[in-house]
Parts: C-alpha cells; structure tokens; sequence
C-alpha cells in the first residue's frame, strides 16, 4: 500500500469516528457537549500526528517505522471508540 491511499485510509477512519461521535450524541442519552467537543479534538490530533508521521517517514527501516505506524493507529483508535463509549 503506498501513501497516498495510507494517507485516504487515515482520514476516512477519523471521519468514520467523528461521524460515531456525533450519531452517539444524537441518538443517545449524552447532553455534555463539552465532553463531545473534547473526544472530536482527540479525534483531529490522532489524524494529524498520522498524517504527519506518515509524510515524514523516518530513514533507516521503512518496514519498522510502517509496523509501529500500524500499531499507533489501532491503539488510538481504540481509545478514541472508549472514549465515545463513555459519553453515556
């Protein structure tokens, strides 16, 4: 997979995360929109430093810096979807 579709996979994931938080809110019981204000920040910084570190691939082991790109993603990701979990 090149970068550029690493680039459009990355943004359709944090989009597909601020469209969750935004449905949980409205279809569900959660009236703190502080709360929901602070998880779709989270969700901005996470696609940013993604996209960031992906432009500037760090020199040595691509294979390496790709698999803990990998990781991060997940890892964000899932700690992104906790956090709207908790919105209730």
């Amino acid at each position: 997979m090149n970068r550029r579709n690493l680039k459009k996979n990355i943004n359709f994931l944090a989009g597909e995360l601020a469209a969750e938080c935004i449905a949980h809110v409205n279809y569900g019981q959660s009236s703190n929109l502080e709360d929901v204000d602070n998880v779709l920040k989270s969700i901005l910084l996470f696609q940013n430093e993604m996209l960031n570190r992906l432009s500037h691939v760090e020199p040595g082991n691509p294979k390496l810096f790709f698999k803990k790109l990998h990781e991060d993603m997940i890892t964000g990701t899932d700690q992104i979807v906790e956090q709207i979990k908790a919105l209730d």
